[in-house]
């Protein structure tokens, strides 16, 4: 857990002193509520890149906080990985897009903001999306971001989405009626989805309105205003 400010070098390393932990399930870096107890930028979570090959079992991992690093994540077992942050690192969005995580059924990301340490941009987006080892993919998460509407752009210009998909979640960034624009132009591969979640972003209530004409299955409550030409990740500092 962590309150105020904290880092998890210790704890990584401490990790990696004992070897390898093969009974390991279930790991989170950042056990915290914010803002309540922590904003997320004062949590440093660090390298786990060393970690993989010492929990071959793991099922699930959340990493929550700022300056996230994967190394290079492979793991014939994982089936859910969270990153919460302000802020993701363009080397962990490169992570991402060359993981071998071939079981994996939950991705959510919030790439957060270049004010707190984020720095991916739609061509990581695009690594995720091209990953084939994602084929077992239900739920993806690629949220929170500042670069929104091109994250929308790239759903678009996919020739495919994971074919297991059923989440699509695109929640909490800045997402404008030009981003939903890009969604209704690729209505016909999001209409097979369970859920298009694009809460939270800054969506008119006319765009809000065809969104959900032409899909169904989109949720578009909690949209927020932007103050003049400003618009603002739910999750930064």
């Amino acid at each position: 857990s962590a309150e105020g400010q904290a880092d998890y070098d210790a704890c990584i390393r401490a990790l990696i002193k004992h070897g390898p932990l093969p009974s390991l399930r279930s790991l989170t870096l950042g056990d915290f509520e914010h803002p309540e107890e922590s904003e997320i930028s004062w949590v440093e979570v660090g390298n786990v890149g060393k970690l993989w090959p010492l929990v071959p079992n793991l099922d699930l991992l959340t990493l929550r906080g700022a300056g996230i690093r994967l190394g290079e994540p492979k793991s014939s077992r994982l089936r859910s990985l969270e990153l919460r942050t302000g802020g993701l690192p363009s080397a962990a969005g490169e992570s991402l897009a060359h993981a071998a995580l071939p079981k994996l059924e939950r991705l959510l990301v919030w790439f957060g903001t270049s004010n707190y340490g984020g720095s991916c941009s739609a061509a990581h987006v695009r690594g995720i999306l091209a990953n084939r080892s994602f084929k077992h993919l239900r739920f993806l998460g690629l949220a929170n971001a500042d670069f929104a509407d091109d994250i929308a752009s790239e759903i678009a210009r996919a020739k495919k989405l994971p074919p297991a998909l059923t989440t699509l979640d695109l929640s909490m960034g800045t997402m404008t009626d030009a981003g939903g624009e890009h969604l209704l132009a690729a209505a016909d591969s999001l209409a097979k989805l369970e859920v298009l979640d694009v809460s939270a972003n800054f969506l008119s209530p006319a765009m809000c309105r065809r969104l959900m004409r032409a899909l169904p299955n989109a949720v578009t409550k909690a949209q927020r205003r932007s103050d003049g030409d400003h618009y603002y990740v739910a999750v930064g500092e």
